[in-house]
């Protein structure tokens, strides 16, 4: 065994020991105590010390272009000044949802948070490392989720043409900030050589991952990306971390080389291995899949002898199969018939979707997707009649268990983009005024997720407020479920957790 001697937090090697069997294990006074070759003692171990940054601290981020949520990242936002444009999340979280039962997180009477009880909540969402170090107000690192599917995963995929395949690859910056007088004399990242790749590289000694910009100085971006790239799947999550080894610290031996280096980040990457039940274990399923079926509504609201249909685009499409590989979730496209046409429910003739039925809005000329037969009802029938139309078609009840997506081809009174039936009900329908992040939105709801702006009682799905997009856009968020329209892109940790909830 190796010794170390240790002076104000720097380590270097004492001396090498032999420990044998237990019974060179004596117990004295109720401790344990261990002899060695010489007759040197050691006595009960010390706790060992805990995880800190000190002297050089990484951060990673998204590229600010060039990503558009093709695969799943999630950082807590914090200050990072010009370097990033998103906004500081403890600067413009409004509120969350706070248990009501008086345990733990629940601290007062009300069932929602005040926006620096929210903050302190959010941090939690997040492993966090301290920082001990001079020149930076920041006390802690929270270390970032990434998703990736393996690459073996991806190449055996098959999709549509145009399509993107499950990402096994995420490109991202790194800003860095080295305090004190010397540089280190590296900076290095370090992860399971069995299961990625950075920069083509596999991290080993004699490959290892370097960050090349190493100089004192405040927080800046480092010149070049990385890419990190998953080249096996694995069942529990990985963490790639990066330590900077102080000055003269790679003139000494390895194994007093990883003593003296000091962690200054961290990445942790979920588990996304899929394992078949054995016995009595179950299978589990890190990745999940979701079938959608993509049916166009034919009609002719005001019996002009003219039938609208609704067409969707790709780009709607291929935005919401990304948001779903965020979260290990590849999402099964069908919108052909076996005829190889596209899906249709032609409604172009039922009175109740033309002029004078109950779907028809007067006021506007348009459908009232809102309609309700009793005052008392929760739920609108329009979404609840458009599945069942469709379903009730011949041979169309191999789609029950699917997610129904529908869109049409006129207006409604309210210039809606786009409305699921509920929250974790997987039917919804777009309409005309949409953009290419519509369907992503609302597909979202569908799988459990609600809005990330105040819109009613606070619930478990409703975890963190920030303001609303179409009012607030300065301080809103670029989640798929904010209101900011084509600027949303991302989704979070603890919204994964809620997706694959939903599914099996």
């Amino acid at each position: 065994m190796t010794i170390y001697r240790s002076s104000k937090g720097n380590f270097e090697q004492h001396e090498e020991v032999e420990i044998f069997t237990d019974k060179y294990v004596s117990n004295v006074n109720g401790k344990a105590s261990y002899t060695a070759t010489g007759n040197k003692y050691f006595g009960a171990p010390g706790n060992a010390p805990v995880n800190t940054i000190t002297d050089v601290v990484v951060e990673f981020r998204t590229k600010q272009t060039g990503y558009d949520g093709e695969f799943g990242f999630d950082w807590l936002r914090i200050d990072d000044g010009a370097l990033t444009t998103e906004k500081a999340y403890e600067a413009c979280i409004i509120g969350g949802y706070e248990a009501p039962n008086g345990k733990a997180p629940h601290r007062d009477a009300n069932t929602s948070f005040e926006s620096g009880e929210a903050f302190k909540a959010l941090q939690k969402e997040y492993k966090q490392i301290v920082i001990v170090r001079k020149s930076t107000t920041a006390k802690k690192y929270y270390v970032p989720w990434l998703n990736l599917f393996p690459k073996s995963v991806s190449d055996a995929t098959t999709v549509a043409t145009g399509m993107p395949k499950p990402p096994f690859e995420a490109e991202l910056r790194m800003l860095i900030d080295v305090e004190g007088t010397d540089p280190p004399d590296q900076i290095r990242i370090v992860f399971n050589e069995k299961y990625f790749t950075i920069d083509g590289k596999d991290g080993t000694d004699a490959n290892p991952v370097l960050i090349s910009d190493k100089a004192v100085g405040a927080n800046r971006e480092a010149p070049a990306t990385i890419k990190i790239r998953c080249i096996d799947e694995f069942n529990t999550d990985q963490e790639i971390k990066v330590y900077a080894y102080p000055k003269d610290s790679l003139s000494k031996p390895i194994a007093t080389q990883k003593v003296l280096r000091k962690l200054a980040g961290k990445i942790i990457v979920g588990a996304n291995k899929n394992t078949p039940a054995v016995g009595k274990a179950p299978a589990v399923n890190n990745r999940k899949t979701q079938k959608f079926v993509f049916v166009s509504i034919l009609t002719d609201i005001n019996k002009s002898g003219v039938i609208a249909k609704g067409n969707f685009t790709v780009n709607e499409k291929i935005n919401l199969q990304n948001c779903l590989y965020q979260s290990l979730i590849q999402g099964e496209f069908i919108d052909k018939n076996p005829s190889g046409n596209d899906f249709t429910v032609d409604l172009s003739a039922n009175s109740d979707f033309q002029i004078g039925g109950k779907f028809y809005d007067v006021a506007t000329s348009a459908f009232n997707e809102d309609y309700r037969i009793n005052s008392t009802d929760v739920i609108p029938h329009f979404f609840k009649e458009i599945r069942k139309a469709f379903l009730n078609m011949p041979g169309n009840t191999i789609y029950n268990k699917h997610y129904t997506v529908f869109t049409l081809g006129e207006a409604v009174y309210d210039n809606a983009a786009g409305q699921v039936e509920d929250i974790g009900t997987k039917n919804l329908i777009l309409y005309k005024n949409r953009n290419d992040r519509t369907l992503s939105h609302e597909g979202l709801h569908g799988l459990g997720l609600d809005h990330t702006h105040d819109d009613g009682t606070f619930k478990p799905s409703r975890k963190y407020t920030y303001p609303r997009g179409s009012t607030g856009a300065t301080n809103a968020t670029d989640n798929y479920m904010s209101y900011m329209g084509a600027a949303r892109k991302t989704t979070w940790h603890w919204q994964w957790k809620i997706i694959r909830s939903k599914l099996k």
